[in-house]
């Protein structure tokens, strides 16, 4: 056998070696996906509510996941402020909830029964409530909605 069953071995102990770098390299880009997908999905799982039987909506599908945290219809009457609330974790927040959508909302504080709503993504600075210049933008957001849809007694 001499120098050419040595130099196969030689050749197929190269191609072996090869062969597992790739499969390494493979599975270290899997990984990485793995673990970013982990990390923006648990973001987008703290975000989102889930539905239990008390909830008084129901999740539609949503199209736009990019500019809407989610679609939903809401089968009782309810306030936009525990929308608000439910998506965004404070009630302060309702005006971008009703401005998003004022086609199908009449008045914010009758929002009637089976009302499709689009809940709108917001950044973390506007939804940050120790920030005080945001949160005094969207109580004056919230006057200004008040004050034009709401007659004067």
């Amino acid at each position: 056998m001499g120098k050419s069953g040595k130099s196969r071995r030689k050749k197929r102990t190269n191609s072996n070696t090869k062969h597992i770098f790739i499969l390494f390299v493979v599975l270290c880009v899997l990984a990485g996906g793995y673990y970013y997908l982990k990390i923006y999905s648990h973001e987008e799982a703290v975000v989102n509510p889930t539905l239990d039987e008390t909830a008084q909506y129901s999740i539609l599908e949503n199209s736009d996941s990019s500019k809407y945290m989610a679609i939903i219809i809401y089968r009782d009457n309810v306030s936009i402020n525990s929308i608000s609330s439910t998506f965004y974790k404070s009630e302060i927040f309702w005006p971008y909830i009703y401005i998003e959508n004022k086609d199908v909302i009449v008045n914010p504080l009758n929002m009637g029964r089976d009302v499709v709503l689009r809940i709108p993504r917001l950044s973390d600075e506007l939804l940050n409530t120790n920030d005080t210049a945001s949160v005094r933008i969207t109580k004056d957001l919230a006057d200004s909605i008040l004050n034009s849809v709401i007659e004067p007694i």
